[in-house]
């Protein structure tokens, strides 16, 4: 469908009563005992806005500069190939020039962004050039989404990829008619992470990213790492 995703690697369960666990599936105040299971999932990284949310608050602007050039490398590293998303574009019955290609499906660039320098730019250079290419990425992954009426269900800062790619499949869910408020979550009773509140939601993450990028928060903060995002540090 020409959405990137983390791929599945395997599902792992068990059949055992002494390993049930308790949930509350459908939060409505009956929980029983239900058959645990793990899925392993596999993708270039599992880096998050919030990784680095939380390296600009804990160790301040080096912290973050480092977060940035590993996420930075692996964005290099996927714009060499194409996304396995572009496979359906060759079905389609126009011909998608290269430009839309590289920017809106995913495919390998000819030119190579700002992402090729990550380990000799500056830090400041880093901060600039991962911004940019997470915009780019993440308004390419909610054009995706929302092609395909897919509604994520938790968007906020730990369940957002710095690398453009779909992340913790959890409460998502597809419309079955188009209705820009319906939300997958059941828990979601203000439907903040409704189908149609996405990109207004993703622009809100982009935002607490570009804070983090220049501790816009951190300096006048009352925790007592307040102070860690410094100009020392530059």
């Amino acid at each position: 469908c020409g959405v990137p995703v983390a791929g599945t690697l395997a599902v792992v369960a068990s059949d055992d009563l002494e390993d049930r666990i308790v949930r509350d599936e459908w939060y409505d105040g009956t929980a029983s005992k239900k058959k645990p299971g793990v899925v392993t999932r596999v993708a270039p990284s599992f880096l998050r806005f919030g990784s680095l949310q939380l390296a600009a608050k804990r160790q301040g602007f080096a912290g973050a500069v480092a977060v940035a050039r590993v996420a930075l490398a692996a964005i290099a590293r996927m714009e060499q190939e194409d996304d396995g998303a572009t496979a359906f574009l060759s079905r389609l019955p126009e011909h998608v020039p290269q430009e839309l290609r590289e920017r809106c499906f995913f495919a390998s660039r000819q030119v190579p962004s700002c992402a090729a320098q990550h380990a000799s730019l500056d830090g400041a250079a880093v901060h600039g050039c991962l911004l940019e290419r997470v915009v780019k990425r993440t308004a390419a992954l909610l054009a995706g989404w929302m092609s395909i009426g897919f509604a994520h269900g938790v968007m906020n800062t730990d369940n957002l990829s710095l690398l453009g790619i779909t992340l913790d499949l959890n409460v998502f869910g597809f419309l079955a008619k188009y209705d820009e408020r319906w939300a997958p979550n059941h828990i979601d009773d203000e439907a903040r992470y409704a189908f149609g509140a996405q990109p207004e939601i993703a622009q809100w993450n982009l935002a607490r990213l570009s804070d983090a990028l220049t501790g816009t928060n951190f300096l006048t903060d009352r925790e007592r790492d307040a102070t860690t995002w410094s100009a020392a540090d530059k």
